[in-house]
């Protein structure tokens, strides 16, 4: 994992190319959702009520609808950079 962000009752994990969503309150160790992120690694995720943005190694910040994180769901943002991100 590169990064573990807490927010409400879920956990989010960047980890290699995909973003997991895991409900703390949960018995199980099974994610909730999951999505494929970026090309490469993401290197860091930021969570609010309502998004999630990411960032990785493939130079690209992508913001998401985190209500719909559950169903593989696209970037809503896609901004493109000169250089890998690693924060």
């Amino acid at each position: 994992a590169n990064r573990i962000v807490v927010s409400n009752q879920y956990f989010y994990i960047a980890s290699y190319s995909y973003i997991f969503m895991y409900n703390i309150q949960s018995n199980t160790s099974k994610y909730e959702g999951a999505c494929v992120a970026h090309e490469n690694n993401v290197t860091d995720i930021c969570v609010n009520d309502n998004l999630i943005v990411s960032c990785g190694e493939d130079k690209i910040i992508r913001v998401w609808d985190k209500r719909i994180l559950k169903q593989n769901s696209k970037p809503q943002v896609n901004i493109m950079t000169d250089d890998s991100l690693n924060t």
